[in-house]
């Protein structure tokens, strides 16, 4: 089975279910089990041993999270994604704390959509949700924006300041530090902008651009 098909499947069994409830079906325990032993930090996230898996939400942004509770009644979420693709680079840990920076902001200009109005400048359809809405980075696309941002910095000194995950309820990876943090966003903002296009555009279209 393929990363993107074991990611699909545990992001389904992560919305079928209300918030908050515990994982009742035993072929959705026994397969988020099996991929998550092959999270980097399965060890630590299990502790004292594994009693059930639950369903939250993830602060600070309320979305959904899987939650392994312990023994010990001790509990931490867990990334099914960090567990499917396993043990990641330095460049992509810092990565993905540069978008944990700019979350927010991407957050907030999502807010600002007109879903009465507003439609896709790829496709030309209505977009209708969050869901089917995707924020689009144009003029330099996220990656080109990393890539830019890092060509000048001491990876090792960077890397040092992520958090290295292995904290209970800490599946986010970012910045320890405000330096790292502030000064990303403001080189985001001075070099790229954001539009709103749908889901289908987003995954197919400007992927081929």
């Amino acid at each position: 089975m393929t990363k993107a098909k074991l990611k699909d499947i545990c992001k389904t069994i992560l919305n079928k279910y209300e918030v908050p409830s515990v994982v009742t079906e035993i072929k959705d325990i026994e397969f988020l089990l099996t991929v998550f032993e092959r999270h980097p930090e399965w060890s630590i996230k299990v502790g004292s041993g594994f009693k059930c898996i639950e369903i939250r939400l993830a602060k600070p942004y309320n979305t959904r999270c899987f939650v392994v509770v312990r023994k010990d009644t001790t509990f931490t979420d867990i990334s099914y994604i960090r567990a499917v693709d396993g043990a990641k680079s330095k460049l992509s840990d810092i990565k993905c704390a540069c978008r944990n920076a700019v979350s927010q902001i991407i957050i907030d200009f999502q807010k600002t959509i007109d879903f009465n109005s507003a439609v896709c400048p790829f496709t030309g359809s209505r977009l209708t949700s969050s869901f089917d809405t995707h924020i689009d980075h144009y003029e330099m696309t996220f990656n080109e924006l990393f890539y830019k941002w890092i060509e000048d910095k001491d990876i090792d000194v960077i890397y040092s300041d992520i958090n290295d995950g292995s904290k209970d309820n800490e599946t986010e990876v970012y910045f320890m530090t405000a330096n790292n943090k502030f000064d990303f966003i403001k080189f985001h903002n001075a070099n790229t902008h954001l539009r709103a296009v749908s889901r289908d555009a987003n995954l197919s279209v400007i992927k081929m651009t």
